[in-house]
């Protein structure tokens, strides 16, 4: 438990670090490349990202469609991009706005654990009380060798949080699960992957923080916030009579280094906090599950119910939950609707603004050279995962 959470504090400062480099040397050039995305574009890299993870994810690659299909079923709830038309609200006024992201990530992670540890505790006569022996920790809790193995899944980690969070509108959560997936599938282990292995730390926690630095690249180069957290940060900016983009590089160049230290300065404090505070905040294993679960509970609900104000959110995390519970009982990786969700969106978005610019040419998006990269790499994505899975299915029968 102590390597886990020094693992996460160290390689999440090394993301912040890493991004932070990325912002400072090659914000242009990347940033000249992400505006070039058009809606053909943008549809197709959603997409292959989509049936990417869903390749990758599960064992299955019929299961891991199925969720990504439910994922973006989901995502049509509420009014329809473009013409306003409200789709699947069922006379609620509640689904007009559709589902937020955090409720869906809330109650397809946190409550759906809370269900399957209840469900194991339910069985044991005896509650055990994990004893935390904190004599002989060191530093971060684990060995610079230890740390020297991770170098590769940390680099890889952070390539793919940087160059999502430079897209437009993805956002960390979908880095961090593209990030797993990729350090999973080059994995010697990959079955290991969701009890706590290191890699999967490292890949979480390194690409989590480097797609921060990525998606302040187009906020500060072209004034396009990269995620939620920076469109807040561009409101902020507009409050103080401040607009970024390029003309912000050429006349407040001292306000635009400013932003880079304080990037440097806030990851160097965090890991600071975090290495005096490791010893307390490992103290939370010593509570009995039976009585940690229950507090989780409350203030997973307590968060849902703050996002908007709202008790619908809370009855939100408990239906997603449920529904993450049936997925883990028949086998369904949750990675893929989670990916289905937040990208469906914009896949569809994109998908409707491409056909408007094209009259309705289905044909147009071959004429546009990414897209049509992207398209034959899904193909290709897809019938490699079927081959793969075919002969899995076969080595079994046999």
């Amino acid at each position: 438990a102590v390597k886990a959470i020094g693992m996460g504090v160290i390689f999440s400062f090394i993301g912040t670090i890493l991004s932070t480099l990325a912002l400072i040397f090659i914000s242009p050039p990347l940033a000249n490349i992400a505006i070039k995305f058009g809606p053909h574009e943008l549809f197709a890299i959603a997409i292959f990202s989509i049936v990417l993870i869903s390749s990758i994810a599960g064992d299955s690659l019929i299961k891991s469609l199925l969720g990504a299909l439910l994922g973006m079923a989901f995502a049509t709830i509420g009014l329809a991009p473009v013409d306003g038309v409200k789709r699947y609200t069922f006379g609620s006024t509640q689904l007009l706005n559709g589902f937020d992201t955090l409720v869906v990530l809330i109650g397809l992670f946190a409550i759906t654990e809370i269900l399957k540890t209840a469900e194991t505790i339910r069985l044991q006569e005896k509650h055990e009380i994990i004893k935390v022996d904190l004599k002989n920790v060191r530093g971060f809790g684990f060995t610079l060798k230890e740390f020297w193995e991770q170098r590769w899944n940390c680099l890889i980690s952070a390539i793919v949080g940087v160059i999502i969070g430079i897209i437009p509108g993805i956002g960390g959560s979908t880095s961090n699960l593209i990030a797993y997936s990729v350090v999973k599938q080059r994995s010697k282990y990959p079955e290991k992957f969701g009890t706590g292995i290191p890699d999967g730390i490292v890949a979480s926690e390194t690409s989590n923080n480097a797609s921060c630095g990525g998606a302040m690249i187009p906020l500060l180069s072209l004034g396009i916030p990269g995620d939620g957290s920076t469109a807040v940060l561009l409101g902020a900016f507009m409050v103080h009579g401040l607009a970024p983009g390029p003309l912000l590089f050429r006349n407040q160049p001292e306000l635009v280094y400013t932003i880079f230290v304080a990037f440097m300065a806030a990851s160097l404090l965090m890991v600071l906090c975090e290495f005096y505070g490791l010893r307390f905040f490992i103290q939370a294993l010593r509570v009995p599950v039976h009585i940690l679960l229950p507090v989780v509970f409350v203030f997973t609900t307590v968060g849902a119910f703050a996002l908007s104000n709202n008790a619908f959110n809370v009855v939100a995390i408990l239906v997603f939950g449920f529904i993450g519970y049936v997925f883990v009982k028949f086998g369904i990786p949750q990675a893929p609707f989670i990916i289905g969700f937040i990208l469906g969106g914009m896949a569809e978005t994109n998908f409707r603004r491409a056909l408007m610019f094209s009259r309705n040419n289905f044909f147009d998006f071959f004429t546009k050279p990414i897209a049509a990269v992207f398209i034959i790499l899904t193909v290709a994505v897809l019938v490699y995962s079927l081959i793969k899975d075919i002969k899995k299915v076969k080595a079994a029968v046999q």
